[in-house]
């Protein structure tokens, strides 16, 4: 799913921590309709069970309130820190960095081979489930 057609805020109390954004659509083409409406209502509804079989809704859902601050953005091929300022980067966790700079390195790779649209999703796919395998082990240690 990418770019931005329905957009749910989550408040606590009158703290917004976390906008989701979603326009139901593959590869820039619409999905069928019931695809649509599907994705809209999983999009709203916290159905946790079967987020966590979407990788990028896991990968959400494995970080805690006070890692958000710190990812401006799931995309389908990880994630999106804040600023570039070299001072605000250095404060942001070393597990947070380590994870922005593992995908930017797929996606350097990924990029000159000839894999379908598909396949390079499939194996960011992959990878998204074993990183967040990773984050819960390790915050269950």
């Amino acid at each position: 799913m990418s770019g931005t057609g329905s957009e749910e805020i989550e408040e606590f109390g009158s703290e917004k921590w976390c906008n989701l954004c979603i326009n139901p659509s593959e590869y820039g083409e619409l999905l069928p309709l019931g695809d649509q409406l599907i994705s809209m209502v999983l999009g709203i509804h916290d159905d946790i069970a079967l987020a966590q079989q979407i990788p990028l809704l896991e990968l959400f859902l494995v970080h805690e309130k006070k890692e958000y601050q710190w990812i401006d953005a799931y995309t389908s091929d990880g994630i999106v820190l804040g600023q570039s300022d070299p001072d605000y980067y250095k404060m942001i966790p070393d597990e947070i960095r380590y994870l922005d700079h593992h995908f930017s390195c797929m996606g350097d790779v990924l990029q000159y081979t000839e894999f379908t649209e598909e396949d390079r999703q499939a194996i960011y796919d992959e990878e998204i489930r074993h990183q967040v395998q990773k984050i819960r082990e390790k915050k269950q240690n």
